[in-house]
């Protein structure tokens, strides 16, 4: 069920017990919103790469689940360099598509240890029909193939949301479908908080009375 932030705010008071609620100021709920926000947002993600790696399942699973914050970005290459650079909103990869000389194939990435290794194996060399990529220093990606130009191609990628904000009217853009469970979360999170204060609060009352 969708909710505003607004609705979202009445809801966690719902949720978490009514004594403790005065505690939390509005920039304190929307700190945990957001919290449990980035907690789903990664949560969704690990688990779809981890089950369908880098491929277009993948691609279309991350667009079932998190949709809004999904983006479709062409690139502009520095073609001398086989490089481009990320968006400023970017936050994880999900599909890489590269355009080498006239072909577009997908691209893997991989880690600056696995490129180590693909240096000493000839027989696991990126190529044209199997090209790799590494995110170097920044924001800037490298592309490495066997031959030719890598003249453009499509990045998707998951863009971070914009914060919850109470004050600034900004409702979550998760999917209504989301709102749930990301009002569950932020409630355990700030139960957990005041569990937290109040442990703390009894051991030093206890430790003053010793």
């Amino acid at each position: 069920m969708y909710r505003t932030v607004s609705q979202m705010h009445d809801d966690l008071d719902f949720l978490i017990d009514k004594v403790r609620t005065p505690r939390f100021s509005q920039d304190q709920r929307d700190r945990t919103l957001n919290m449990a926000q980035d907690r789903i947002i990664q949560d969704r993600y690990d688990n779809i790469r981890k089950n369908t790696g880098y491929s277009f399942q993948s691609l279309q699973r991350v667009r079932d689940e998190l949709r809004p914050i999904v983006v479709e970005h062409s690139i502009t290459p520095d073609i001398s360099q086989a490089t481009f650079d990320l968006p400023d909103d970017y936050r994880h990869e999900v599909l890489l598509e590269v355009i080498l000389n006239t072909t577009t194939v997908t691209s893997t990435p991989m880690s600056h240890d696995e490129k180590g290794i693909i240096s000493q194996d000839p027989y696991d060399t990126p190529t044209n029909e199997e090209p790799r990529h590494m995110e170097k220093t920044g924001k800037t990606v490298k592309v490495f193939f066997e031959y030719g130009y890598f003249v453009g191609g499509t990045l998707y990628y998951l863009r971070n949301p914009k914060p919850i904000s109470f004050d600034d009217s900004q409702d979550s853009e998760l999917p209504g479908h989301l709102h749930d469970e990301l009002l569950e979360l932020a409630s355990q999170i700030i139960n957990g908080t005041v569990e937290n204060i109040n442990r703390y609060k009894i051991a030093e009352k206890e430790a003053k009375a010793s």
